[in-house]
């Protein structure tokens, strides 16, 4: 099994957090199995940098190793957004995702 995004993930130093145009606090959607995944996979470095900064051939490496991964392997990441979900729900209770288009 690969080693999974047990430490948080977060940096050491403190996010901005973006405002919408009315000036409340955006609040980001929880994250889904592959994103999880993809933030995984950069932090543990399986990718140059030179191909880390070129966010499209990132994902189609990410995306192919996922399409790849075993049902069990997958089912963890999914076990774990699903976990992401609730605490998401938690702090933000009423939030319902509304896109902009």
């Amino acid at each position: 099994m690969s080693s999974l995004a047990n430490s948080n993930s977060s940096s050491s130093r403190p996010r901005r957090r973006r405002r919408d145009s009315s000036g409340n606090e955006h609040i980001p959607r929880p994250p889904n199995a592959f994103m999880l995944y993809r933030q995984n996979f950069v932090h543990q470095r399986h990718v140059p940098g030179s191909i880390e900064t070129n966010h499209n051939s990132l994902s189609r490496i990410v995306g192919d190793c996922w399409k790849q991964l075993p049902a069990s392997e997958k089912k963890v990441w999914e076990e774990m957004a699903e976990r992401k979900k609730a605490e998401h729900k938690k702090r933000y209770p009423d939030y319902r995702f509304q896109p902009k288009h």
